[in-house]
């Protein structure tokens, strides 16, 4: 059995499908339209809030390099050819996702740009808004804890919740969400330690009426 040229035919198939389907997208179409149809920037959303160390992402079904424009100056080189079963209908293959990791706090606060760039032809740029405690790198907090009154929002979300503050991504994560079940279990007595006591008196107030 030939097997290198088995997968050589396969990738070649493949590849002529490929084609096929972006010539036909561009008759369709045209190709302006066709070209974006064949990639999405998924993160960040357009309008949306945007602090500590998270990723870029999206997928493009083909490129020879994928880039981040930030504020139509900033290139950042993603990391590109990542598996994504999902993109297999509309690329015919999977190896389409990109991401690069972002530290927002390296940007000033307020709204800033952000396009995704295929083969150096930019798309069209989205809007998010930054925020961050005026630091590049916030160190020493780690395990910072805060009581929420999410259950009292509108809509209320399930319980309270506990956020926690992870260096790492430079952002808080929720670390619990307790019930007033397990607050009244936890928090009778009250602890006998500062940070836990305040953290039991502002859950306990979550959970009155």
């Amino acid at each position: 059995m030939n097997v290198q040229g088995n997968v050589r035919i396969a990738a070649g198939t493949s590849l002529n499908i490929r084609r096929v389907a972006i010539a036909i997208c561009s008759m369709v179409l045209g190709w302006a339209q066709c070209v974006f149809a064949q990639q999405q920037l998924e993160n960040p959303r357009p309008n949306s809030f945007q602090s500590g160390i998270s990723p870029i992402s999206g997928w493009v079904c083909n490129a020879q390099k994928v880039q981040i424009r930030i504020d139509n100056q900033i290139r950042l080189d993603t990391v590109y050819g990542t598996g994504r079963e999902d993109t297999r209908q509309q690329c015919g293959d999977t190896n389409n996702g990109f991401n690069v990791l972002v530290n927002w706090n390296e940007l000033n606060e307020g709204v800033h740009t952000v396009a995704l760039c295929v083969n150096d032809v930019c798309g069209k740029n989205i809007s998010v808004a930054v925020t961050s405690y005026g630091s590049r790198f916030l160190s020493g907090l780690n395990g910072s804890a805060v009581a929420v009154c999410t259950n009292k929002l509108s809509p209320a979300f399930p319980t309270a919740t506990i956020l926690t503050w992870q260096e790492n991504l430079q952002n808080w994560t929720i670390g619990l969400t307790p019930t007033c079940g397990e607050v009244d279990g936890q928090c009778t007595p009250l602890p006998s330690d500062a940070a836990g006591r305040k953290l039991c008196t502002d859950l306990i107030e979550c959970c009155r009426l």
